[in-house]
């Protein structure tokens, strides 16, 4: 299993807010690699939010790390309302 394809495994198990640090950790225990680093997990994350809806998501806290999961119909409602309003 790529790093990728655990990173969209385990994004999809986590709960609709969620720590990064712990999206890091489980990545880590699923491809037995506890050394991997951060930031090529986050990057990961951001690829797959550039790819897909499905992987979209907000930094609810920077200082913190928690991530909040945005729903395909908030992000489509969002892009429909700023396309009306640049009308």
């Amino acid at each position: 299993m790529t790093v990728k394809e655990a990173v969209k495994k385990i994004y999809t198990e986590q709960k609709e807010v969620f720590f990064m640090i712990d999206l890091i950790e489980e990545v880590r225990c699923l491809l037995e690699r506890p050394f991997l680093f951060d930031s090529t997990i986050s990057r990961k994350l951001r690829e797959l939010r550039s790819e897909s809806i499905d992987y979209n998501y907000k930094v609810v806290n920077r200082k913190k790390s928690i991530y909040f999961k945005e729903k395909k119909n908030d992000k489509l409602l969002q892009r429909s309302e700023f396309l009306c309003s640049n009308r």
